[in-house]
Formats: C-alpha cells, sequence, structure tokens
C-alpha cells in the first residue's frame, strides 16, 4: 500500500472516531514509526509506545539474528534518520532500562546495548562541557542555556538538511520564538512550555521566507479551518521542529548534568543547582520534575566526589 493512501486512510479513520487522546495520537505517531517510510526522532518514545522495540523484537526473530547484529543496525538506522541523535539514543535507553524493571528479556537487553554506548557518551560531553564553562567562569543558567541552544539547533538544522533533500531545493526552518502561555491564563499553562506554547517560526524555501507567528495556537487552527490554505505545505516542516521541542521536557540530561556539575565545584547547592538549572532550560524543562530529578543528581555527585 503506498504510504499516502495509508496515510489518508488513517485520516479518515480518526475523522470518524470522535476526539481522539493525546497519548493516542502520540501512540499513533509511535507506531508509525515502526514502518521505515515514516522513521524519525519526534515524539521521544518515553511515556507511551517505543518504535524501537517493535523493530528489535521482528528483527531478532530472523534467522542468524544476534545481539550485536541487531543492535548495529538499530542504531545506524535511527541516527540516519534522527532529528535529534542524543535525544534518540538517551531515549531509547531510557525506555529499555524502564522496560528491564518490569521483565528483562533479549528486546531490552538489545536496545540498552545499542544505545548504552551513544547514552553515556552525551553525558560525558555534557559533564566535560558543564565543567570547562564552569570553571572558566560561566554561570550555571548560562551553561544551562547554551546547551538548550545547541539543543534546538540541532533539530532546525537536521530537519532542514532533510528536507531540502525530498525538496530537491534548500529549505530552512528556524524556532524564532519559543515560550510558555500564548493564550490561557492558568498558573501551570504559564510556567510550562508543553502546556501552552507560545511558538514563532520562520520557513525558507528557494530563498523566499514565510513568517509563521503564534504557529501552534493562531496558525495550525487558521490552516486546519481552511482559512489559510496558502500555508498548509510548510504545516508538516514546521510542525516536526516544534514538536520534538515540545516534547524535549523527556530527556533532561541539559538540567540534570550542569546541576551536579555546579554542585560538585562548589558553586552552588545541589537545591540552588537544580532550581537555576530548571528555570535556565528553555527547551528541555518544558513539563514539571526537572527541578527534583535535577536535584537528586545534584546530591548524589557532590556526595560522591566529596566522600570518594
Amino acid at each position: 500500500m503506498p504510504a499516502g493512501k495509508l496515510i489518508g486512510d488513517l485520516g479518515l479513520i480518526l475523522k470518524d472516531v470522535g476526539g481522539p487522546t493525546v497519548i493516542g495520537m502520540m501512540a499513533l505517531d509511535e507506531i508509525m514509526q515502526g514502518f521505515e517510510q515514516f522513521a524519525r526522532s519526534g515524539d521521544p518514545p518515553l511515556g507511551h509506545l517505543c518504535a524501537d522495540a517493535v523493530v528489535a523484537f521482528k528483527a531478532l526473530l530472523q534467522k542468524d539474528a544476534t545481539r550485536d547484529g541487531v543492535a548495529d543496525a538499530l542504531v545506524r538506522a535511527r541516527l540516519q534518520t534522527s532529528i535529534d541523535p542524543d535525544t534518540t539514543i538517551v531515549s531509547m535507553n531510557i525506555v529499555a532500562r524502564k522496560a528491564r524493571q518490569v521483565r528483562r528479556g533479549p528486546v531490552s537487553d538489545t536496545l540498552i546495548f545499542a544505545s548504552e554506548p551513544g547514552c553515556i557518551n552525551a553525558l560525558y560531553r555534557r559533564a566535560a562541557r558543564a565543567y570547562d564553562e564552569l570553571k572558566a567562569g560561566k554561570s550555571l543558567a548560562d551553561v544551562v542555556r547554551g546547551l538548550d541552544q545547541e539543543r534546538q539547533a540541532t533539530v532546525e538544522q537536521h530537519l532542514s538538511a532533510r528536507f531540502s533533500r525530498q525538496l530537491g531545493k534548500e529549505m530552512r526552518v528556524r524556532i524564532t520564538k519559543l515560550a510558555a502561555g500564548a493564550w490561557r491564563e492558568s498558573k501551570l499553562a504559564r510556567r510550562w512550555l508543553a502546556f501552552d506554547a507560545d511558538v514563532d517560526a520562520e520557513i525558507t524555501v528557494g530563498g523566499v521566507t514565510t513568517r509563521l507567528e503564534g504557529f501552534v495556537h493562531k496558525v495550525v487552527p487558521s490552516v486546519a479551518k481552511g482559512e489559510r490554505r496558502d500555508l498548509a505545505e510548510a504545516m508538516p516542516i514546521v510542525a516536526a521542529a516544534v514538536t520534538e521541542l515540545l516534547v524535549a521536557g523527556n530527556v533532561i540530561v541539559n538540567v540534570t548534568i550542569p546541576a551536579a556539575m555546579a554542585a560538585v565545584l562548589g558553586r552552588h547547592s545541589p537545591m540552588e543547582a537544580a532550581e537555576i538549572a530548571e528555570s535556565a532550560a528553555y527547551v528541555s524543562a518544558g513539563i514539571p520534575g526537572a527541578k527534583a530529578r535535577a536535584e537528586n543528581a545534584a546530591a548524589m555527585a557532590h556526595r560522591i566526589a566529596t566522600q570518594g
């Protein structure tokens, strides 16, 4: 079945079933990533289905399949399609470790074997960068903000390169504003990015730039209602970047690692470090919970450094 027909059929089904839940749509998105045509790193697979596990399960059933071979092939395939490689690999590792807590088996073992080198490397690079920058006099907030800026730039660059290849001409997507509190009045919505995102974006195709202000709460509804058909072709491209950034709070290494290093170097107490890191992480702290985990990491790091 052609990919276009499959997408169309699924669209008709979803139209008729009523109101799919957010988690249901995220799960569907993740299920579709089990197919090569849809594979990408969008929606880090935490809190819902993990396509990597399905692929590993199927691959391990093949004749002469080995854990090492499946792991190597899985990492290669994922990194070829990844929007944010570090997020992809760390996500795979976290999901597999959570699965192992419930029931250990060959699939979770393969996913951990596949992702462990990349995960450790991602943690090490952040620890080394945080150490160097803090020792050079940078504030913890600047270190965290710099890591998140790099994370956003990685998403933009990878998506731009991918769609440039697909379109056969130079294309660039940029997120020019990323903040909480687009229009809702609740304290939760005004504090956390993922609950009420205020996003401005711009997309440049063939030298022509289109600016999209209020992408989530203005542009998308207008296009969905047929009021801005001129922007319809830009939607999938910009939405891929926005979606990736809105669920970035599932992987918080840009918060926990710098906070831990700041505590080890004596720049802040674990509690202070966690508060500063969470406040500075405009991408990675898009949902509640980063501060508590950063404080735990910082407290343990400080304990190891002082008692080792």
